[in-house]
């Protein structure tokens, strides 16, 4: 990729967080802690580079955070679904919300039962659902099961993400950027990050959403 490429795509990211005004992201799961975090920090890989400031928090740590915003500062957030209650129903109203299955049975009823929750609250909300540790198969079947049986039966927005495969590897949060950047599995973040950039969504500036930035 040649320099102005990168730049334009930095300055098409760039231009779509400027009018994303949810600059946090929630990530709902009932993963281990380790594994939420290696899901955040390959995220956060996906923005450093591009010049954005990344902060991660647990729940209970961005509750406590010092105000410190800027207009490149994004926060992803690690909640877990046994977390939820009144008191973060303002801090997921006012962020992106990405919920995280594994493909097991147990984990989408478990998955499909807390979103059953969070809508009596966040009627209004766009839910991002993304499958893990699956194949690509899999993931649209139980996507187009769920998005299917929300909007049937709870009128909910649920919106496909995609998927990330099961790969090991990425787990290691301690990896660097370097050993990162050209993965079948950093792609798949990547390409899960534009998806959910560019969600219409009445918090993000519509006429936006053709820029794409990968």
């Amino acid at each position: 990729m040649s320099v102005n490429q990168h730049l334009d795509q930095a300055a098409g990211l760039r231009r779509l967080l400027a009018h994303h005004s949810k600059q946090q992201i929630c990530f709902l799961s009932e993963l281990s802690s380790a594994h939420s975090r290696a899901i955040l920090l390959n995220f956060a890989w996906q923005l450093i580079p591009k010049g954005f400031d990344v902060e991660l928090f647990d729940l209970v740590e961005y509750a406590n955070k010092p105000t410190n915003d800027s207009a490149n500062k994004v926060y992803l957030i690690d909640v877990k679904l046994n977390q939820l209650s009144d008191s973060i129903i303002s801090t997921l109203s006012n962020s992106d919300i990405v919920v995280i299955t594994k493909a097991d049975a147990e984990a989408i009823k478990s998955t499909y039962l807390k979103l059953k929750t969070l809508h009596k609250y966040l009627n209004n909300q766009v839910f991002n659902l993304l499958v893990i540790d699956t194949s690509g198969e899999q993931a649209t079947l139980i996507q187009r099961n769920l998005i299917r049986t929300s909007r049937d039966f709870l009128g909910l927005n649920l919106v496909s993400l995609g998927w990330i495969p099961n790969d090991l590897n990425w787990q290691h949060s301690d990896q660097s950027l370097d050993t990162q950047a050209d993965t079948a599995t950093a792609k798949a973040f990547s390409k899960v990050l534009e998806a959910l950039l560019t969600t219409p969504s009445s918090k993000i500036d519509n006429s936006l959403l053709g820029n794409r930035y990968v």
